[in-house]
């Protein structure tokens, strides 16, 4: 997804320097309160941007899940893989380094 006026946006401290690819798909996503919101590219080194605009009671200090359980609801190394369009050998490296 990309950035658009009015969107209301939160940063995730981390970026391609810890393993996200760089090349991040349209349809990305990140878990937070139980609900799915967009990740915004570009990709940066050190941050990459989730849309809460439809995630109004996300506040600063909440969890941002992008892989494991959270609220009940699982996001597997195979999902997050397929996700991001790589395979699970190159996600687990990424997240290993």
């Amino acid at each position: 997804m990309r950035l658009k006026p009015d969107m209301r946006l939160g940063p995730i401290p981390f970026g391609w320097r810890a393993g996200i690819p760089g090349g991040m798909p349209n349809d990305a996503v990140a878990l937070i309160r139980r609900c799915w919101g967009p990740l915004i590219a570009p990709t940066h080194s050190e941050l990459i941007r989730v849309g809460l605009t439809d995630i109004p009671e996300a506040e600063v200090g909440d969890e941002v899940v992008l892989l494991r359980r959270s609220g009940g609801v699982d996001v597997s190394l195979a999902e997050l893989a397929e996700q991001w369009g790589v395979s699970t050998y190159d996600e687990f490296r990424n997240i290993l380094s």
